[in-house]
Order: structure tokens, then C-alpha cells, then sequence
């Protein structure tokens, strides 16, 4: 509620002073009156003095014309100025509660500490008026309290229409300050008002503009000004000064014309802004004394943050001297200086009134939220219903077509409604699902426990994680909230807006009924709670058929259907936003624009849109039927706006405009197209286009705070209905786009699969993609390309490998057909034979002397000769026998078998000693064995995802484990207990290296990020940027000076671990990077790529060595021996390559076959 409070002092500060008290409903008449008295108090007047004489002695150098002063002790100044000033402040309070004042003071304490306050002191006498009113104690206990003050003889003008808010900015003598400063504020926050600037103006220049025709709406000086007594004097150049009473002509045109506010951020200025007064302007702002130029700038600074924000005149005024204190310090009394001068027949304007053009009360196509919540009309029943709804029901569904306003009825219908209840005292979190609703919820839970950022993005992360896990979380995160102190004895609205994206963007069903399950068992379980979802009519049988569990909840609690607005439901949205403003429609006008809107559901936004059109052809404070017809009605409103922003690109941005819209539309199967939020990263290098389309209120452009994703989005649904270019567009690309959604499931399905060839593209869905890729590649996302890629890969691999089987079965038959020739080749058959059998035979005598060594020497020699031959031409005996002394000595050969995983082991670690070995598998646990004796010794704690990485400390003590969960684990190997969970990154964790003194950690992931981590304290010390990819492992130099890390986007950085400075990007490889590693005199570095080979790089110089070729798919992992003196490359295409470390003898020395999946 907002209050004008009215004291009339008759009489001055050194005699008996009569005061009238007048409290009323700002814009209304007084609805209590009282009287009261001060004696007189001289102390007063002399401690004001004084007071004045110390700051003038401090601040006479500042936005006054420069003298020249004498040396003076600052420091003493500023303490005699601040004590000084308390003792006025304490003499003034005391003096207001003097027992013949009593009754005024307790009608002031009965008003509401919520309440926004203005008020006015209304005395002719200047002392009263210097006085530190705004310090007054009883006033202290009023936030929104701000205090003016007035002269008691006021008269009030009538204000011309304008179509824009006019500044007339001066800039007068500038000698020792900064009033440039001042213009560039005005400039940044004014943007939309015509400025025009006077810079150190002569007489005749000053008083011509001021007679504009036209007028203006805020005078601004900037400069050097000062009072004598109560005339006021500004200098308008080096040369030249001029008195209000010289302007006043001038002025008085100007007043006229409904000059509003008059800003003097200058000196001394009561003197101004008493004559001005005279003249009965409605409002001035000045400066009671001299200002340092410090704090002139800052005030004005937060003001008009404050003001053409939307806040009050009062309380931007207030706001802005709040921000004063912090320079007090240095700076004594700076929040004292500010003053309003206030003419108390007038209402102070906000921004949006001075130019009633800049504000409109119709919202377009966006929704009404709380904050514009005054100018929501027509719907009143609706919301009285959805209240009742509320307080007794613990689901509540709001069910519409779209645009039929069911978010606005729940944000600026609802939410204000229950905001009044003082009763249940209502604590509102809301998130719309978005293609992540686990992560949406989080942020919407995170942000009831008031934490700082950092705190909040943890907690966030933390949430996200928890909501998938645990179907129970939301139901006690809820019960922690209302544990908190501020949320004791509240009730909890969570509103889950635009609901149907739970299944226009969620496309994994799996993590959908988890979502439901978790929002359904806080809705049966939680206390003192209720969900309010909004979703449009056409997905509400989905929304029953989908998963039973959510479908039974809907039928259990109806749902509240909102229909269609009444003609005078209609009339009251249209017509009072504009009433509530002063304006008036034609008489009939509403009711063409119903007549044109009544036919159709889902056509508020249309209206809205066409209301906001019509506004900006507002006149003389009418909107007309002519301005109706010239934007084109209702139907073409929105068509015609699209088309002009259209037809206003350049003929290159209307191609990209096509590419933008159709990204951010779901193409319907069986379904109405709806819009989609897209990434940045989806709609390519369009972003440039996209701010000026946001700018034209055609798409709606923000930030995914967790992720920290730029998102954008069309501004409604209506957009996508009735703009035929864009439905021809859809029409046109329904084929690409339909499988270009499907592809993005494909590929999501692949990731979530840690990339298994078995779920990527084949056979004809392939042959397809390949097809889009030739037509529109320079669409596709470059994750969607790889994707493609990377099918085409496995395709053509496995296309080689049938081809090589089908050449050895050819070989083989005409190998058959050669020897049955040849009867000459028999006894050379038959003595083959004989020494596969001999050396079968001399493998097991050596294995029965225990001789392990030479009997798998030549049980693999009889093995290569009996590989070397085609079976058929060795007897079944002998093979019988190779093979299976061979298997023997092989499986009894080996150390130990280390079993006890379920699934296949994905990395393993040895601890420095060499008596532990961890390995992690894909059944989500982490083991400990004993090397002497095989046995498993622990299991760490089983993951939800699978562990990517695993790295013991140099000391052997501590081991981390990275996972999927976007965090690293710190275990004790003795306890096997976790002791730190290292929390920062936003996407997987693939890699992880100690430092080699064993005191940091560095992890990198999929977020392109390498974090470094202290691990005592478990805190984060640098984050390295600058990868364009996914990361994919990350290593310590021998030496620990030197960090590399590898990415996806085909390069190495080489990072100086001191700094954080990228020192060297290396690069050469055509593919991903895979793996890294130092060789042990941290001389070298290799690296394995996507491109199926290994390059080693010079450290000091970053130049590539030497490119080693071999391998027939991605190389994935890379290491050198511990001497340094061999390199080992395992890849995909199945074997182990060992390569000679002599410069002069690089090469493939020997490889061993197999399936490689662990990291070496």
C-alpha cells in the first residue's frame, strides 16, 4: 500500500512551531488529520551551524567553481565533520520526541512497516528544511519511507501529451570534475528518451531550449552550483554564471510545458530548488551542500538504476543515498546530502508515466508474471477459483489450450493472491522441465536456501543428482526448506510451468516416470504442500495414457480447466491496463477487437500482441480504430510485425533467420508444432541474428545457470500458428527436422550407452543420415556429424573384416586345390606334423620340471607352426595336443585371476608399492586386491555411473576414482572410506593425474575444462580454459611444472601449473585425442588420436617429432615403460603395439592381439 504523509510546520526553529499532521492513500484525500507542537531550540540552530561551517571547511574544493584554500588537516576535518554530525542527529531526535509532539508520533507508528511512504515537509522556515529529516528515528522502522520537501503554497499544472520522454541535459563549467561522468550515465540508462545536450551553454542557447514547443519531461545540470540564502546560482562556463531568478522566464515556460523533475547534481543547491519551487514545479532533486565529485557520480548512478528500472521517485531516491554509506568513511555524511523537493499537490512520475509510450501495460506475446501483475484484468473468477484449489488440494493441474493463459493466471493471478495470505504464509518455488527437468528442479529447490553462488551451483549439481537417484528427495528437500528458520510454519507452492515439456523435450521415458514418481510421492507425502502444474489441453491425454501412476493422480484431483474468457472478461483485459494509466479507447473499439478475437481458443497472446501494437499508436492519450486498421487487426497483427522484421534483414540474415526458426520449433507427429529451446551450440554461428530477433521481441534469449548455456526460443506458440512464412518454413523442412530430432535421440542414446558400437547408426537409418549430411551438412551440429562419422567408421571396419574373412576362405580352398596337385608337398606336410607334435611334447616335460618359462616358449612355437598350416593337413591328434598344452600352460603360467566383477573391467591402476592393484568395471564398483595373494580386500561404495578413471597417489594412500557423476572421490586405501567428493565440473569426468608430490589433483572432463584440486582441503585452485571439446585425459610432467591435458577439438595444451597460463597448443592430429603420456624424463610427449595414430612432440619446442602409423582404428590409450626406453599404443582395431624409443629406431617392435578395452 502506498502512503502520503503531509507535517505542515507553522512557525520556526527558534520559537514555539505549530505542526499539522495529514496521512491518506497516495491519490486519495486524507483520511486522518492531527495537530501537534515543537518548542522552540536554539541548540538546535547552532548545532546545525557549526555542523554546516565544518563540511563547507572540508568540501568547499568540490562541484563548486575551485578556490584556492589554505592547508588543512583532511583527517581532522572528517572526524570533527562526523562527530559534529552525530550530535545534531542526537539533538534533532530528541526534539521530535517532545511530549506536545506525542500525538503525531504514535498516528506515524501506527502505519505498516511494509508500506511504501512518502513523506512530505511542508515550511517556508530554512532551517527546518536543512535539517536531516531523513534520519528521523521514527521513520527508521519504514523501509519504503522517504521524505521530500515542500513549500506549504502549491499549485498544480496540467501535463501535455508527449510520445516520448524528453531529457534536456546542461553541462556546465567543468573545471575540476568529471561531468562527463554524469552524461554517460544518462546516456546508458535513458537510452530510450530523446536526449538533447547543452555542453557549457551561453544565456541565449540555455533560454531557448527551455522555451522548447515541444517541453521536456527532466532537466539535468551538471556542474558547479551554490547558494546565498535562498537564491541559487549555476555557472554555466568559465566565463559566464547565472541565478534561477534570471531563468525564471524561462522556467516558468518550461513548467508549463509540465516539466517534471529537475535534477541539480551539483553544490549547494537548496537555494535552486527553493526558487524553483516558486514556481510550482513538481519535483526537484538537489544537493543540500557541497558534493564531492565521487559521490554526485554514484548517487546519480543508483538512481537511475533505480528509477527507469520501475521504482518510485522516493524510494530510488532512498535506494540510491543507501548505497552513500559505504563512502562515508572517507566521505562524511555523503548519504545526507540528497534532498526532494516535492510539490505536494502533485503525484511524483515514475519512468513509465513521464513517457507513457515507453511503458506499455500489454505484455505481447510474453505472459504476465507477478511483477506486472497491476495489469491483469479478467480473470478474477478464475484465480478465486485456482485459490481454493490450492489451499485444498495437493495436486493442482491448470489444463488449457495454448495461449489461453494459464501461465499468467498462475503467475500474475495466483502467486499475488497468495502472497496477501498472512495466514499460510506461502513460500513459491516454480521451474519450467525443459529438456532437463531433474536439473530445472534443482535450481528451483536451491534457490530457497539463500546461499551464495558458488554455494547454490553446488547445491544445485548435488539436487540434480539426488532427484535421479532417489525418488524420496523431493519430498525431503521439501521437508528440509521448511526446517529452515525464515520457512517455519509455511506452506510450499511448487508450480511446474509449461508442463508439457516433460514430453516435447524430455525424450528418454525411462527418466520421465522417475521425474513423475518423485513429484508424486511429495504430493502424497510431503506436509504443508502442493504442486500446481500448468499444461496445455492437447498433451493431457498424454499426460493420463503415458504413465499410469501420474494419470491415476490426475484423475484423482481434477484438474482446473480454464476456458475461455467472457465478452466482459474480454472487455476488462482490454480496457483497465489502459484506464489504470489515464488513457482511453474509442468509444466501440473494444468491442471490434472482441468481435475479431471471440472465434478461436488460444488467442490471449494474439490479443495481447495486438494490444501492444495499437499502444505504440497511442495519441493524445487515445487509442483508435484508425490505429486498429493501420496494424491490421488482430489477425494480422502478428503476421505483419514478423513480416516487417523480415522484410528489414538483409537478404544473407533472412536465409540464417530460416536455419534460426525452424531449430527452435518441435515438428508435431500427430501433434501441433510447439517451440523449442535451443542451445547456442544448436542454432550454430546465427547468435549474432538471434540478440537482433530477441531485440525485435520475436525470440527470448537466456542462460542455463548450471550448465552455462546460452539458450534462446520463439516468444509464444501464437508466433509459430499464425506467421505463414514460418509455417511454410516448417512445411518445407518437416522431413529434415523430424529426423534431425530423431538423430538427436539417437545420439543421446548413444552417450548414455558410454558409447557402444552396438547403438550406433546401421543400415538404412545410416544411409539416410549420410543422405542429409551431403544436402544440409552445414546444418548439422558437429556432435551429430561425429556421430554420423563415427558410424560410418564402424561400418567400414566391419566391411574390411568380412572382406578379410572371405579372402582366407578363397585363400584356403585354392591353398587345397594347390596341394592336392601337388603330392611332392606330403612328406613336407607329414614333418610339420611331427614337429608340432615334438614341441607339443617338449612343453609339457618342461612344465613337469617346473620349468614355466621354457615350456611356454615352445608351447607358443608349436602354436605359430599350427597356426602357419591349414588344419585339415595336420592330423586331429596332434592339433588336439598343440592347443591344449598350449591352454594349460597359459592359464597355469599366469600369476593369479583376479575375479569377482560382473561386468567388463573398464580401467585398473596400480598402487606405487606394487601390492595393491584397483580396478573399476562396469557394474559400477570399485575393488581392492591384494597382488600376493589375489584376494579382493575391499569394495568401494557402488556408483550410479560408470567409473572413467582411476590414479593412486604417489604415496599410495589415497586413491581417486572420476565418474559420470561430473565428480571426483577421494578414497583412504586403509579405511576404503570416502573422505572428499571434489564438486566443479558440469560434465563427466574422464581423466585424472596427481601431482608427482602427491599435494594436487588434476581432472579434466567433458565440460572442456581442467580443473586443479588441492587435496587436503578438497578445494578447487584454477580452472584451465580454453579446449573447444570434451576433454579426454589430462598428465602431470615428471617434474610437476607442466600440466597436459587432450581434447576431442585435436589438440594438446601444455599448461604451466604455477600460473594457469596456457604455455603451447600442439597440434597435428585430424581426429580426437584419446590419451596422453610423458615419457619419464618429461623430454617428450605422446599422444593418441581418433586418426589411428600416435604422435610424439618435443616439450621445450613443441614441434612434432615423429607420426607412428600402424594401427587400423582410433588409437585410445598411450604409455611409456618405466625406462623410458618403450612405448606402448593400444587401440580399437584390437591390438597392442610396442614401439622403439630410439630416435634412430622408431618403429613397431611387436603387438599383441586381442579385445583392448582397458586403459594401459
Amino acid at each position: 500500500m502506498k502512503k502520503l504523509v503531509i507535517l505542515k510546520f507553522d512557525g520556526n526553529i527558534n520559537s514555539e512551531i505549530h505542526v499539522n499532521l495529514e496521512i491518506a492513500n497516495d491519490g486519495e484525500r486524507p483520511y486522518r488529520t492531527i495537530t501537534g507542537k515543537l518548542p522552540g531550540n536554539n541548540t538546535i540552530a547552532s548545532l546545525l551551524n557549526k555542523w554546516h561551517d565544518t563540511y563547507r571547511s572540508r568540501y568547499s574544493q568540490f562541484r563548486i567553481k575551485q578556490i584556492n584554500r589554505r592547508n588543512v588537516n583532511i583527517e581532522s576535518l572528517n572526524e570533527a565533520c562526523q562527530h559534529q554530525s552525530q550530535q545534531l542527529l542526537k539533538s534533532f531526535n530528541t526534539w521530535l520526541q517532545s511530549k506536545s509532539f506525542s500525538p503525531i508520533i504514535s498516528c506515524l507508528e501506527q502505519l505498516k512497516p511494509e508500506d511504501e511512504i512518502r513523506v512530505i515537509i511542508c515550511t517556508e522556515c530554512q532551517e527546518l528544511r536543512k535539517l536531516p529529516w531523513h534520519l528521523w528515528d521514527v521513520l527508521s522502522n519504514y523501509q519504503g519511507a522517504e521524505i521530500a520537501l515542500s513549500s506549504p503554497h502549491a499549485e498544480r499544472g496540467n501535463r501535455p501529451y508527449r510520445e516520448k520522454i524528453r531529457i534536456l541535459i546542461i553541462l556546465g563549467d567543468s573545471t575540476g570534475i568529471n561531468v562527463e561522468a554524469d552524461k554517460q550515465q544518462l546516456e546508458t540508462h535513458c537510452g530510450e528518451a530523446e536526449i538533447v545536450l547543452l555542453k557549457e551553454p551561453s544565456r541565449e542557447e540555455l533560454n531557448q531550449h527551455l522555451q522548447d514547443n515541444i517541453g521536456w519531461d527532466i532537466l539535468f545540470f551538471s556542474g558547479h552550483s551554490q547558494t546565498q540564502g535562498t537564491q541559487g546560482q549555476i555557472r554555466l562556463n568559465s566565463h559566464d554564471s547565472l541565478t534561477m531568478a534570471e531563468l525564471r522566464d524561462a522556467l516558468q515556460i518550461a513548467i508549463q510545458r509540465r516539466l517534471q523533475v529537475a535534477f541539480f547534481n551539483s553544490c549547494d543547491g537548496l537555494g535552486i530548488a527553493y526558487e524553483l519551487e516558486q514556481l510550482n514545479i513538481p519535483q526537484v532533486i538537489v544537493m543540500r551542500l557541497p558534493v564531492p565529485d565521487k559521490v554526485a557520480q554514484e548517487f546519480l548512478k543508483y538512481f537511475l538504476q533505480e528509477f527507469t528500472g520501475g521504482k518510485s521517485l522516493y524510494i530510488s531516491v532512498r535506494n540510491a543515498r543507501e548505497q552513500l554509506r559505504s563512502l562515508e568513511q572517507t566521505h562524511p555524511c555523503a548519504s545526507w546530502l540528497p534532498v526532494i523537493i516535492q510539490n505536494q499537490t502533485e503525484t511524483p512520475p515514475t519512468w513509465q508515466s513521464l513517457g507513457i509510450i515507453s511503458f506499455c501495460p500489454y505484455q505481447g506475446l510474453a505472459a504476465f508474471g507477478e511483477a506486472n501483475a497491476e495489469y491483469f484484468f479478467g480473470r478474477e473468477k478464475a484465480t478465486s477459483q485456482l485459490v481454493l484449489a490450492v489451499n485444498n488440494k495437493p495436486l493442482v493441474a491448470v489444463v488449457g489450450a495454448s495461449g489461453s493463459g494459464k501461465s499468467s493466471l498462475v503467475f500474475a493471478g495466483l502467486i499475488p493472491q497468495l502472497r496477501r495470505d498472512t495466514v499460510n504464509n506461502w513460500l513459491i518455488l516454480s521451474f519450467r522441465p525443459l529438456k532437463n527437468p531433474f536439473e530445472s528442479l534443482a535450481m528451483a529447490l536451491a534457490a530457497a536456501f539463500n546461499l551464495e553462488d558458488e554455494d547454490r551451483h553446488l547445491l544445485e549439481g548435488k539436487l540434480e543428482l539426488q532427484l535421479r537417484k532417489d525418488t524420496s528427495t523431493l519430498q525431503t528437500t521439501i521437508e528440509r526448506i521448511q526446517t529452515l528458520p525464515p520457512n517455519s510454519q509455511r506452506r510450499l507452492l511448487l508450480i511446474g510451468d509449461q508442463f508439457e515439456e516433460i514430453y516435447t523435450l524430455c525424450a528418454d521415458g525411462s527418466e520421465r516416470k522417475i521425474f513423475l514418481d518423485g513429484l508424486l510421492q511429495a504430493v502424497k507425502n510431503a506436509p504443508f504442500f502442493t504442486l500446481v502444474l500448468t499444461l496445455r489441453a492437447d498433451f493431457f491425454s498424454k499426460a493420463l495414457d503415458d504413465y499410469e501412476p501420474f494419470g491415476k493422480a490426475l484423475q484423482n484431483y481434477q484438474p482446473e480447466l480454464l476456458v475461455r474468457m467472457s465478452r466482459e472478461e474480454l472487455e476488462q483485459a482490454i480496457v483497465l491496463p489502459a484506464t489504470k494509466l489515464g488513457f482511453q479507447l474509442e468509444f466501440g473499439l473494444s468491442n471490434t477487437i472482441i468481435n475479431d478475437i471471440q472465434d478461436g481458443d488460444g488467442r490471449l497472446p494474439l490479443l495481447e500482441f495486438t494490444l501492444t501494437q495499437l499502444w505504440k499508436q497511442q495519441h493524445s492519450g487515445r487509442l483508435s480504430h484508425h490505429a486498429y486498421q493501420q496494424i491490421g487487426g488482430v489477425e494480422k497483427a502478428l503476421a505483419n510485425y514478423a513480416e516487417a522484421v523480415y522484410a528489414s534483414l538483409s537478404e544473407e540474415q533472412r536465409e540464417k533467420a530460416q536455419q534460426v526458426f525452424i531449430q527452435l520449433v518441435h515438428p508435431g507427429e500427430g501433434t501441433e508444432d510447439t517451440r523449442k529451446l535451443a542451445t547456442r551450440d544448436e542454432v550454430g554461428d546465427n547468435w549474432d541474428l538471434v540478440t537482433h530477433l530477441a531485440d525485435e521481441r520475436l525470440v527470448v534469449t537466456n542462460r542455463n545457470e548450471l550448465t552455462n548455456e546460452e539458450t534462446v526460443e520463439v516468444v509464444h506458440e501464437a508466433l509459430i500458428r499464425h506467421w505463414g512464412r514460418l509455417r511454410g518454413w516448417m512445411q518445407e523442412n518437416r522431413k529434415f527436422r523430424v529426423w534431425q530430432e530423431g538423430l538427436k535421440v539417437a545420439l543421446q542414446q548413444w552417450v548414455d550407452s558410454k558409447k557402444d558400437d552396438g547403438a550406433l547408426l546401421r543400415g538404412a537409418p545410416l544411409a539416410v543420415a549420410e543422405d542429409w549430411l551431403r544436402q544440409r551438412g552445414g546444418e548439422v551440429r558437429e556432435a551429430q556429424r561425429w556421430f554420423i562419422e563415427k558410424s560410418v567408421v564402424l561400418r567400414e571396419r566391419e566391411r574390411k573384416q568380412k572382406q578379410r574373412l572371405r579372402r582366407s576362405i578363397i585363400a584356403g580352398l585354392l591353398c587345397a586345390l594347390l596341394m592336392i596337385s601337388g603330392f611332392a608337398a606330403v612328406s613336407e606336410i607329414r614333418r610339420t606334423d611331427a614337429e608340432i607334435g615334438r614341441l607339443s611334447s617338449s612343453a609339457e616335460k618342461y612344465f613337469g620340471v617346473n620349468d614355466q618359462e621354457a615350456a611356454l616358449t615352445e608351447a607358443i612355437k608349436a602354436g605359430k607352426l599350427l597356426k602357419s598350416i591349414w588344419k585339415p593337413w595336420v592330423a586331429g591328434e596332434t592339433q588336439m595336443q598343440a592347443t591344449s598344452t598350449l591352454q594349460e600352460v597359459v592359464y597355469k603360467f599366469q600369476i593369479k585371476t583376479l575375479k569377482g566383477h560382473t561386468d567388463y573391467v573398464s580401467s585398473v591402476s596400480f598402487s606405487p608399492d606394487g601390492k595393491t592393484l584397483a580396478s573399476t568395471s562396469s557394474d559400477g564398483t570399485v575393488k581392492l586386491w591384494d597382488i600376493d595373494s589375489g584376494k579382493e580386500t575391499k569394495t568401494l561404495e557402488k556408483y550410479t555411473n560408470q567409473v572413467l578413471s582411476l590414479g593412486f597417489s604417489p604415496n599410495g594412500k589415497i586413491l581417486a576414482s572420476a565418474s559420470g557423476e561430473k565428480t571426483v572421490q577421494l578414497w583412504d586405501i586403509n579405511s576404503g572410506r570416502e573422505f572428499k567428493t571434489l564438486e566443479g565440473h558440469t560434465e563427466y569426468v574422464k581423466s585424472i593425474s596427481f601431482s608427482p608430490d602427491g599435494k594436487i589433483l588434476a581432472s579434466a572432463s567433458g565440460d572442456k575444462t581442467v580443473k586443479l584440486w588441492d587435496i587436503d582441503s578438497g578445494r578447487e585452485i584454477k580452472t584451465l580454459k580454453g579446449h573447444t571439446a570434451p576433454l579426454r585425459s589430462v598428465s602431470f610432467s615428471p617434474k610437476g611444472k607442466i600440466i597436459a591435458s587432450a581434447s576431442w577439438d585435436k589438440t594438446v595444451k601444455l599448461w604451466d601449473i604455477d600460473s594457469g597460463r596456457e604455455i603451447k597448443t600442439l597440434k597435428g592430429h585430424t581426429d580426437h585425442l584419446e590419451s596422453i603420456s610423458f615419457s619419464p624424463d618429461g623430454k617428450i610427449l605422446a599422444s593418441a588420436s581418433d586418426d589411428q595414430t600416435v604422435k610424439l612432440w618435443d616439450i621445450d619446442s613443441g614441434r612434432e617429432i615423429k607420426t607412428l602409423k600402424g594401427h587400423t582404428d582410433s588409437v585410445d590409450s598411450v604409455s611409456f615403460s618405466p625406462d623410458g626406453k618403450t612405448l606402448a599404443s593400444a587401440s580399437s582395431d584390437g591390438t597392442v603395439k610396442f614401439w622403439n624409443t630410439d630416435v634412430k629406431l622408431w618403429g613397431s617392435l611387436w603387438e599383441l592381439y586381442g579385445d583392448i578395452n582397458t586403459n594401459i
